[in-house]
């Protein structure tokens, strides 16, 4: 209850403006004014427990039915495991963009800054959108403020209680929960209010709400305030879910001078425009996506290179690449980190095997034409010059259903020499061997002939790898062209063995490289030249072939080569397993 001494209302009604003042600097004295006498209305009806005995306030359960039914989505933490997968995979393919288009030249910067970036943006996402989806956010949109409009010649009389009025005006807004969050009724700070100075109320009719029952609710709130002949409307505390909303439609005396929409929300806050929630569920994914991909554009593009060999000398032209099938992956990885580089360089890979490789190129000879070859070039071939790459590892392979991780260098002869013909002599297994070898302009064929003192004049007894072509042969052979070949054979055949360099052995996930001796790729990785230079006899050195023409200066030929001596070729030649020549611990077995 107010007291009824004048004097101490008096500093009641102070106390309230200076605390109002404070609180809402933005108030006018006309509005601090309207809240000092809503809060003794409040107050007195506060101390009459009849007050608001004729209406009972509807439920919160029945408000809450009321509410549209909410769309089902993935749980959050499902939500987020789907984005971390998509998030992480899009963020490799990216840095493998990077590093295809930019090659060397960014790796140690543009890679790791790119996911820097990226990490640092999801987290500034992530919290953005955390922040948003806990915001509560009411739109009440005025959408119409008009007077009524007639026809030329013809006017509108309205009454209100016997009083005619004749110049009518209305306003209809739209009241929505555009936010994420529910809006309770202890939610609002201050009402929400609809004024309109220099009109009077006629009459207000709540309708077309979603659902439509919340209308009706609505209506029959008690804090619903529109009194007839008063500037201001206050509409109820109202609980509303996400996407619930309801129409107002207000008859007014006067027309023109705006309506004025007032309120304020706990942790959130009242719109005049039409908002959309400004973050869905996925949010988060799709900015994430957004951000790898320009950030992985930017750098690979615009980041300036960063480790760019001294004197790289580019030359504006084509130059061709033939021969060993088992170095062109790391070919292909070196002639892209060079064009990128050079730009208007042009390097094309063609490989079809050493020994085809070095007859294209002795047969015509062409300063824009290299021979890449893993065995050394046959006394016909003396014209060419050579210079050594790297020393490849090679492995024998078979499939992973084999029971198998070691053979001995007599088994490997027996088997590649079609000696040895069934597992059974090796795993206990009664099922024939299926050999898939190379054909005889293969290096990597020669490396095993020469090394391992494999039967050189063996021919192929099979086509398919699986059946002899005659039916009295014991052992099934086949030639394959490429070392790409020999892996997706053996990869398809749980009884086939075959070879081919370590690198693109690893790479298969149904094949295995099989250790000699004992000897495997754990060795081989813990110190591989000590290891091939004493306990390891299946490797060979790559070398790249060319005519005395592609050593003249300003040729792409000589440019490349010189490339190819640099630190960072060595880096990408270390990347598949095979150990440069550059290094000096290698040099020796490159000169063997």
């Amino acid at each position: 209850m107010l007291p009824e001494d004048p004097a101490a209302r008096s500093r009641l009604r102070k106390a309230s403006r200076e605390l109002l003042r404070k609180a809402y600097p933005e108030y006018d004295d006309e509005q601090v004014e309207r809240e000092v006498e809503a809060a003794e209305k409040r107050v007195e009806l506060s101390g009459d427990p009849g007050a608001f005995a004729a209406v009972t306030p509807p439920p919160g359960t029945l408000i809450d039915d009321a509410a549209p039914v909410e769309r089902k989505a993935w749980s959050r933490p499902l939500r987020a495991a789907v984005a971390t997968v998509v998030l992480a995979g899009a963020l490799v393919l990216m840095a493998l963009f990077v590093e295809q288009t930019a090659g060397t030249s960014v790796r140690a910067q543009g890679i790791w800054g790119l996911v820097a970036a990226a990490v640092a943006c999801a987290v500034l996402v992530y919290t953005t959108h955390q922040h948003a989806q806990q915001e509560r956010l009411l739109s009440c949109r005025v959408r119409i403020d008009a007077p009524f409009s007639v026809d030329r010649g013809r006017h509108v009389s309205l009454d209100s209680d016997g009083i005619p009025i004749t110049d009518a005006g209305i306003i209809v807004a739209r009241v929505k929960n555009t936010g994420r969050e529910r809006i309770e009724s202890d939610d609002y700070v201050t009402p929400l209010s609809l004024h309109f100075p220099g009109r009077r109320l006629v009459s207000l009719d709540v309708t077309e709400s979603e659902p439509q029952n919340l209308a009706t609710l609505v209506a029959d709130l008690p804090d619903l305030r529109a009194v007839p002949g008063e500037d201001r409307v206050t509409l109820p505390a109202v609980r509303l879910k996400p996407d619930a909303s309801f129409k107002v439609v207000i008859v007014l005396q006067g027309s023109g001078g705006g309506a004025k929409v007032e309120g304020r929300l706990r942790d959130g806050r009242i719109t005049t425009q039409e908002t959309k929630r400004r973050t869905g569920p996925y949010t988060p994914l799709w900015a994430g996506l957004t951000v790898i991909f320009l950030t992985g554009a930017l750098t690979a593009f615009l980041l300036p290179p960063v480790d760019r060999p001294a004197n790289l000398a580019c030359v504006r032209d084509t130059l061709a690449l033939s021969g060993s099938t088992a170095f062109a992956s790391t070919a292909a990885k070196l002639a892209g980190a060079y064009e990128t580089l050079c730009p208007g360089s042009v390097v094309r890979l063609s490989t079809r095997g050493s020994l085809a490789g070095l007859q294209q190129l002795n047969s015509a000879p062409d300063e824009r034409l290299l021979a890449l070859s893993d065995v050394k070039a046959p006394p016909e071939f003396a014209s060419l010059r050579s210079t050594d790459l790297a020393v490849i590892p090679f492995a024998v392979v078979a499939h992973k259903a084999r029971k198998i991780s070691n053979l001995t260098t007599h088994q490997v002869i027996n088997i590649f020499s079609g000696r040895l013909t069934n597992w059974k002599d090796i795993t206990g297994e009664d099922h024939p061997i299926h050999v898939v070898a190379r054909n005889t302009d293969s290096g990597t064929r020669k490396t095993l002939e020469a090394r391992l003192g494999v039967q050189a004049d063996l021919s192929a007894t099979s086509e398919n790898c699986r059946e002899p072509r005659q039916p009295g042969d014991s052992a099934v052979i086949c030639e394959r062209t490429s070392t790409a070949d020999v892996i997706a054979a053996v990869a398809t055949d749980e009884y086939a063995i075959g070879y081919s360099d370590i690198a693109s052995a690893l790479q298969s996930s149904s094949v295995q490289p099989l250790a000699i001796d004992n000897v495997g790729v754990a060795e081989l990785t813990a110190d591989t030249a000590d290891v091939l230079r004493l306990r390891y006899r299946f490797w060979a050195v790559e070398r790249i072939y060319r005519t005395a023409g592609a050593d003249a200066a300003g040729t792409l030929a000589a440019a490349f080569l010189e490339y190819l001596r640099t630190d960072e070729a060595a880096e990408v030649m270390r990347q598949f397993r095979y150990l440069p020549c550059t290094d000096a611990k290698v040099a020796e077995l490159c000169a063997g």
